[in-house]
Formats: structure tokens, C-alpha cells, sequence
């Protein structure tokens, strides 16, 4: 048989011979949220991913300075970073797709003893905007993606570095465009992750995972439309989740604007009505206004196309 190769040199300029090369998954895996999918380097992808597009991102920075740019908006909040003596500052990202699964990586020929794991990797600085940046980077150098950070996950200890991990989102970017350092680049959904994810080291950024994703559950939750009594407060929940980057609660977001925004369409036409009967009887009167818009909007979780999470046989 012949030997595999990555597409992609290492750092020296040297081949990279795949001693076991992973295999990409059906396109289906894709856009199914129960599903693991898998690709590898230069494999096709879809066109789209939870409404977000899949392509190579072309002008990704190429200085320390154009990294640190991409984070300079970021406003949560983290704890002061405190390497340990002797340990040397990495920075890494679990990155949540909206649809619930988490992205991970295969280094390449199993470097560092993992065969699946979360981007990451040292950096020289120890100040926040260092490790957000290297974070960044990181991500996108194994894993092809374009991501955004969201907030602080956990601090881990390994042999010899301190690691600060952050949780963020996928913005762009293709996962097939991976560089060297990995041969894979996986999403898995969370109750596969303990398998997937399987090296020690893992296990305390997978225990804070599932605290960080609880806490965000409840929010989550609220936000389905059949929770609010009258359609101005769905309306609004949906507008704050389109403001925060979410494409999907229960029901599929981008499919419920495009119902409300059409002026021809039965949604549109009912709040407008809606807004007559505020505007002839004041607040007390609309309040009592028909739950159709609420029902007809939760009419399109019947069809195939607009479910959150796909049924995959």
C-alpha cells in the first residue's frame, strides 16, 4: 500500500507520512446533531453548516498583531492566569457549534500520546490578550475554523505547561483546511465526547464543559416559543437570540424570520393585525390577542426542513 501523506508540510519544510490516516464521514453526519462527522485534509465539505457558510478562510492574520486585533472586542470576564514555577503558559478552545455538538481535533500521527483532543497550543506571553489570541489562533491553525471567543472555561495543569482554555463559537472558516499539526477534524455530539475525547488530560476540560453548557441550558430553554404567552414577548426573545449569534433554539431561527419579514406572509399579515387592535383598543386589548402567530410558528417544528435537530436514521 502506499504511504499517506498530510497535504500540508511541518515546520521544517519536512513530509509528513500519516502512519494511521483517518477517514471523513458521509456529508449526512453533517447535518444530522446526533451524529459524529469527520473530515480530513481536503476533503469536500458542505456549502453550509447551521446557516453559517464553510469556506477557507483566505486572509486569515499573519502577525501577532493581527491576531491580537481579532480579540481586542472580547468582554467577558477571567480569572488572573498563574502558571505554576516551572510551567510554561498554553492557551486552548472548546468550540461549541450551534447545534449543540463540540469540534475537535486528531494531531497528527497521535502527537503527545491523543488521538482526539481540543485545539491548543503555548504561547509566549502570559497576559490575557496573548492567551486569547494564541487561543484563536490555535483553532484555526488545527482545525481550520474561524471562531470567536465567548468566555472563560478552566485552567489546567499538564507536565510541563499551564493551560487556559475559553469556549467559543465557529464565525467561518473550513474545517478540511486544516494545517500539519492534524490529520482530523471532528464534531461530535456532548454524550459521545467522554469516548472521543478519551485522554486523561481531557477529563477536567470535559467536567467543566458540562458545568459551563448546564448554566447556559436554562437560558436556552426559555427561549422557545410555545414559553411566552403573547407574541411580542416571543418576539422578543427571538431578537435578543439573533443579537447574541444563535441561528437555532427549538425551532429554526432563519426559517421563522423569513416567515415574520415576508409581507405576503400569514405571520406578517397577523402581527400587523395585531398592531391594529394595540393601536384601536391600547395595551389591555392586544394582550388578549390570539396566540395564531405562536401557533403557526410552531406549526414549521412539524416540517422536516425547519426542526433544530434533524432525525437521522
Amino acid at each position: 500500500m502506499n504511504p499517506v501523506h498530510h497535504p500540508h508540510k511541518d515546520e521544517n519544510g519536512k513530509v509528513i507520512v500519516l502512519a494511521q490516516p483517518s477517514m471523513p464521514t458521509p456529508e449526512a453526519a453533517w447535518h444530522c446533531a446526533d451524529h459524529h462527522a469527520t473530515t480530513v485534509p481536503a476533503s469536500p465539505m458542505p456549502e453550509a453548516l447551521n446557516g453559517i457558510a464553510v469556506a477557507q478562510w483566505t486572509n486569515a492574520p499573519s502577525t501577532e498583531s493581527g491576531w491580537a486585533s481579532l480579540v481586542a472586542g472580547c468582554t467577558f470576564d477571567e480569572p488572573p492566569f498563574e502558571p505554576p514555577p516551572g510551567k510554561k503558559a498554553a492557551s486552548g478552545v472548546v468550540v461549541v457549534e450551534a447545534d449543540g455538538r463540540v469540534w475537535l481535533v486528531s494531531p497528527t500521527n497521535q502527537f503527545g500520546g491523543y488521538a482526539n483532543t481540543f485545539p491548543k497550543g503555548r504561547v509566549a506571553g502570559a497576559d490575557q490578550g496573548s492567551l486569547r489570541a494564541n487561543a484563536v489562533r490555535e483553532a484555526h491553525e488545527e482545525s481550520g475554523l474561524k471562531i470567536d471567543l465567548t468566555g472563560f472555561l478552566v485552567d489546567v495543569p499538564r507536565s510541563t505547561t499551564f493551560t487556559r482554555y475559553y469556549v467559543g463559537r465557529r464565525i467561518g472558516g473550513c474545517p478540511s483546511a486544516m494545517g500539519w499539526e492534524s490529520q482530523a477534524v471532528h464534531l461530535v455530539p456532548g454524550a459521545l465526547l467522554p469516548t472521543v475525547a478519551a485522554h486523561k488530560n481531557d477529563a477536567p476540560i470535559l467536567a467543566a464543559l458540562d458545568a459551563h453548557l448546564a448554566v447556559q441550558q436554562p437560558a436556552q430553554a426559555a427561549g422557545h416559543w410555545a414559553d411566552d404567552p403573547y407574541w411580542t414577548d416571543a418576539f422578543e426573545h427571538y431578537s435578543t437570540a439573533r443579537e447574541m449569534g444563535n441561528d437555532r433554539l427549538m425551532l429554526d431561527l432563519a426559517a421563522i424570520e423569513r416567515a415574520l419579514h415576508d409581507a405576503d406572509g400569514p405571520a406578517h399579515r397577523l402581527m400587523e393585525a395585531m398592531a391594529s387592535v394595540k393601536a384601536q383598543e391600547g395595551h389591555d386589548g392586544y394582550q388578549g390577542a390570539p396566540r395564531l402567530v405562536l401557533a403557526l410558528l410552531m406549526r414549521l417544528a412539524a416540517y422536516d426542513g425547519h426542526v433544530a435537530r434533524p432525525v437521522c436514521e
